[in-house]
């Protein structure tokens, strides 16, 4: 049995994120056998969660620590620069036994699998729409996530992207 996760924190500022999130985990909810694996949502405990619950064989769990704002938004930064990516969260994967957290980055000190997410390699194809602190960001990230051990990308485009851009040291998939 594996169990699986996913950070869930939609925007209106990013309402394809949303969609792309919703039609993932609709046909996840399909395709899963609960005896076999399980699935945990991970979100804001300020977030309305009506769009997740159609999915009844998936656990939801609400967090402050994924506040968008606040003391909580603050500390998770920080903890970010110091620790790594999503490492305050670590213990509360580890307290829901989570075995993989798919679409984001988790350090390996915390021997918690990660499958992070590329949806595309737009600043390398069209720099001119992002600032120098953008490209620099995403450069840096996009370096962490190839070299990562596995990583998920949208497409066979973003494959021949990333591989024209960056120096892929991990294991690609494709989710179609």
């Amino acid at each position: 049995m594996a169990n699986f996760a996913f950070i869930y924190t939609p925007s209106e500022a990013w309402i394809g994120g949303k969609n792309y999130y919703l039609s993932l985990f609709s046909k996840l909810h399909d395709d899963l056998d609960p005896t076999v694996d399980t699935v945990t949502i991970f979100t804001a405990n300020t977030l309305h969660i009506e769009d997740l619950k159609s999915f009844n064989k998936f656990r939801v769990v609400q967090s402050s620590l994924l506040k968008s704002h606040g003391i909580y938004r603050l500390a998770f930064r920080i903890a970010n620069k110091l620790f790594g990516e999503n490492s305050l969260l670590t213990y509360l994967f580890k307290s829901h036994k989570i075995d993989l957290l798919s679409h984001a980055y988790l350090p390996k000190w915390t021997k918690i699998k990660s499958l992070p997410w590329i949806p595309d390699f737009q600043h390398c194809v069209l720099p001119e729409y992002f600032s120098p602190e953008k490209l620099r960001y995403r450069n840096t990230i996009f370096k962490k996530y190839l070299a990562n051990e596995n990583f998920l990308l949208s497409s066979n485009s973003a494959l021949k992207d990333a591989i024209n851009f960056f120096d892929v040291k991990g294991k690609a998939w494709i989710y179609r």
